[in-house]
């Protein structure tokens, strides 16, 4: 564990921090409409509501990669979008507003992972990457606290002089660093793709644990529907774990195929250099020989 701790103190280097800023929005605005989704919907109902992760994903897959979705990829995502509509119309205490802002944090938490991932190739240095994105974030939070969280902090001021709130807040920070790292080291060994598969268990726990905490009233159609999201993802996630094993394993059957036929032209050269070297041999000789026979004949 020692030895993942930074080994140095880091300043803002304005050669790397502004590129991280796309990817410290994407956080900023993931921390936030999940907030806001979660002051409108049940803890139940927010998996559900956060449920087109994947879908987003296949998307923005195509648009900015290029990778293209196969059938099965697509069957698991119509199973996640009829999961969704289940769970919307199984939900009591339905919010149109809430689950709107759920659908936006699908979008950053799929954004988020993949211009994580990025800057880490850039700067391989994952400290670096943590470094700037808390730099970043704490400087776009404070102007989003002081527009919606002003009228609450001056109802509630008495609690700021509160010890037991700041240890209680301290707690609630260091955790919340020890996620970020966590995160942030899991997106370095694996892919944004198990990042999200991660999550999405995460969020069947969560959604199992809130309902249970908080006594909330759950339908038929609510707990259907929010079985098949989480099972849709799960598809979804072990079918393109599957195509990218067989991509990779196509792939390194090609790169072998060509070292195989590098190798064998590299010997069909050297017998072909063998060849013509043993040809023009054979024609030296017989050249000095007729040319000494040559010179004997015009001595006699």
């Amino acid at each position: 564990v020692i030895d993942q701790l930074p080994k140095k103190a880091y300043s803002y280097e304005w050669k790397e921090g502004p590129a991280c800023l796309g990817m410290s929005c994407a956080f900023v605005l993931m921390i936030s409409l999940t907030n806001i989704c979660l002051k409108f919907v049940e803890v139940s109902f927010y998996q559900v509501a956060r449920g087109l992760t994947p879908v987003f994903n296949s998307i923005l897959s195509y648009l900015l990669l290029g990778d293209r979705t196969s059938t099965p990829t697509a069957l698991c995502l119509l199973v996640i979008l009829a999961g969704y509509y289940l769970g919307i119309k199984g939900e009591i205490k339905f919010s149109l507003l809430g689950t709107a802002f759920g659908f936006s944090s699908s979008l950053c938490c799929v954004l988020y992972p993949i211009l994580t991932r990025k800057r880490m190739d850039a700067l391989n240095d994952k400290w670096a990457v943590i470094f700037y994105n808390n730099a970043h974030a704490a400087l776009m939070f404070a102007p989003l606290i002081g527009i919606f969280e002003t009228q609450i902090i001056i109802e509630h001021q008495a609690k700021l002089y509160n010890p037991l709130f700041w240890f209680w807040m301290a707690v609630a920070a260091l955790l919340g660093s020890f996620v970020g790292v966590a995160a942030v080291t899991q997106l370095k060994l694996t892919s944004p793709l198990s990042h999200n598969v991660i999550g999405n268990a995460k969020g069947a726990a969560q959604s199992v644990v809130g309902a249970y905490i908080w006594q909330t009233p759950l339908t038929l159609h609510g707990v259907i529907g929010l079985g098949t999201v989480l099972g849709g993802s799960l598809l979804y996630a072990y079918c393109r774990l599957k195509e990218k094993k067989i991509a990779s394993k196509s792939g390194g059957k090609a790169k072998k195929t060509n070292g195989k036929e590098a190798s064998e032209l590299e010997v069909s050269r050297n017998q072909h250099s063998k060849e013509l070297f043993e040809e023009y041999d054979t024609t030296t000789r017989h050249d000095n020989d007729g040319g000494s026979n040559k010179g004997h004949t015009t001595a006699l």
